[in-house]
């Protein structure tokens, strides 16, 4: 494991990847762009940055209420939920901010390439909401209906693969999918409600994870730069205390 950028120490400084400084107060999600530079929330500066392929950090929007992730869809644009505003915002090609639906505290955000449809976490409620049109600006809560009802289960990350949705529980300490078609989440890796250290290669069903929410970067790595997806399912291997091989 190695820096990919920062320092170690908050701030809040663009430029060269090993001087730069973020300020990753709450959870924080990253994407790729169309362009393969890494997008990322700074939250805590309330800002979203991109970091090139040759090292170079730049802000790209300033002036957010916390933003906690960032996704884009196959036409370019990039979402991200502002969660402090309670909205759903859309930078587009043409460096356009659009509101295109509001809601509570939106912790984190999906897109679908399949269905072109962007969801987001309902932070604190059990419920995963998707924007009806997110080619259309309405800062309004009509703007956005229920895709899933989580029950008890607090989502802490998304992304979506092939249709399916996977993501990860703070309270359950499991990683589960939503497959496409389906009303009910499957787990595919850890015990529900049960957590511990995983200290040696363990069959996914049976590994015990710990806290949810500091999983979500391995995850979201797993998502943006493995391209080796396999077609079929197969058992998924967790190895130490990180996701080793791909979901599929």
């Amino acid at each position: 494991v190695q820096t990919f950028a920062g320092t170690g120490v908050s701030g809040d400084v663009d430029g060269a990847s090993e001087k730069a400084e973020f300020n990753f107060t709450d959870m924080s999600g990253l994407c790729l762009s169309p362009t393969g530079e890494v997008v990322v929330a700074d939250c805590g500066n309330n800002k979203i940055k991109s970091i090139s392929e040759t090292g170079q950090v730049k802000t790209l929007l300033s002036g957010l209420s916390k933003p906690m992730d960032v996704i884009y869809d196959k036409q370019g644009n990039l979402f991200f939920a502002n969660c402090d505003a309670g909205s759903i915002v859309r930078y587009d090609v043409n460096k356009k901010q659009t509101v295109v639906g509001t809601m509570g505290w939106p912790t984190g955000i999906a897109y679908d390439d399949v269905t072109d449809k962007i969801v987001a976490i309902l932070y604190n409620s059990g419920d995963i909401m998707a924007v009806k049109d997110k080619n259309v600006e309405d800062p309004t809560d009509t703007a956005m209906e229920t895709f899933m009802t989580t029950g008890d289960i607090n989502v802490s990350f998304m992304r979506f693969k092939d249709g399916d949705l996977y993501f990860t529980s703070s309270n359950k300490h499991a990683i589960y999918v939503l497959k496409k078609g389906k009303n009910t989440p499957e787990v595919i890796a850890g015990v529900p409600e049960k957590k511990g250290i995983i200290t040696q290669e363990t069959q996914a069903k049976e590994a015990l994870l710990t806290n949810l929410q500091d999983w979500t970067l391995p995850l979201m790595v797993i998502f943006i730069f493995r391209q080796d997806f396999p077609q079929k399912p197969h058992p998924v291997i967790i190895k130490s205390t990180y996701c080793e091989n791909q979901m599929g």
